[in-house]
């Protein structure tokens, strides 16, 4: 019989008094930090999950809620959890980012399905309205003449996400099914559709605070930070298709990309 200098087996309470001796030397803070990230790595806290109150952590640790705070504001400066005022400790969304290329058009959708995540969409109006004077101007129309309005949700992986708010020549409109509005990208639409592919693309991104409504569908808090680009869709020959704006959750950072001409 061949002779052991350790037993094979360990018992459960060794291996995890194994397991956890590598933090027992660490601040408590580090430890909470270690704590988290383990259960939200291995899906126990999933995205959108609220974790454990402040005081809950600070009894299992036996340590001070300032301590527990600190834990987590260097949790939130990892963008893996996001505070709430008055609500919580929530375990963010899977950041997808989103690509500004200077060389090519590409649509916010194309980046979606290159990640893995599905993306779905809620038509939430379109309907006939007047067109005010910053639409009218940026669709070269006259004001007070007649528009199409938009307001479509974008949903990714079941969450609410992106909220479109765009303006639409009649003469374009018209061409886009209620079928297109509820499962193609507007870009798609554009080309397939209405037979004027995007070209040219001219806008500004802010980072602003949601309002109550936006907040409402995109189901955060009021107040919390948003990315919001303003364009307008043009084509090959200059004239403009749709204006309007988009809102973001943060999670859907946008890089962008310059690339530098030949002659510059």
């Amino acid at each position: 019989m061949t002779r052991h200098s350790e037993p094979e087996a360990a018992s459960e309470a060794q291996r995890r008094k194994r397991e956890t001796s590598g933090t027992e030397s660490m601040p408590i803070y580090a430890r909470i930090q270690t704590h988290l990230r383990e259960r939200i790595g291995s899906g126990e806290y999933g995205p959108g999950d609220r974790l454990p109150s402040e005081m809950a952590l600070a009894d299992q640790f036996k340590t001070t809620r300032s301590t527990v705070v600190h834990a987590m504001q260097l949790l939130v400066f990892e963008g893996l959890v996001s505070r709430e005022a008055g609500r919580g400790t929530f375990v963010r969304q899977r950041p997808i980012p989103t690509t500004l290329d200077a060389a090519r058009i590409r649509s916010f959708e194309d980046e979606i399905v290159e990640a893995g995540a599905r993306i779905d969409y809620k038509l939430l109006a379109f309907s006939l309205e007047s067109a005010e004077q910053s639409a009218a101007e940026r669709l070269r129309v006259a004001p007070e003449s007649e528009i199409y309005h938009m307001r479509r949700l974008r949903i990714v992986d079941g969450t609410p996400a992106v909220l479109e708010n765009r303006f639409i020549p009649v003469e374009i409109a018209e061409r886009m099914s209620i079928e297109d509005l509820r499962q193609r990208p507007m870009y798609d639409i554009l080309e397939m559709s209405v037979g004027r592919p995007v070209a040219r693309v001219d806008g500004i991104i802010n980072a602003v605070a949601a309002v109550p409504d936006v907040a409402k569908i995109l189901r955060i808090a009021q107040g919390t930070p948003i990315l919001v680009r303003d364009y307008t869709l043009a084509d090959r020959g200059g004239a403009p298709l749709v204006c309007g704006e988009t809102s973001y959750r943060t999670q859907y950072p946008i890089r962008y990309t310059v690339v530098q001409s030949s002659n510059g």
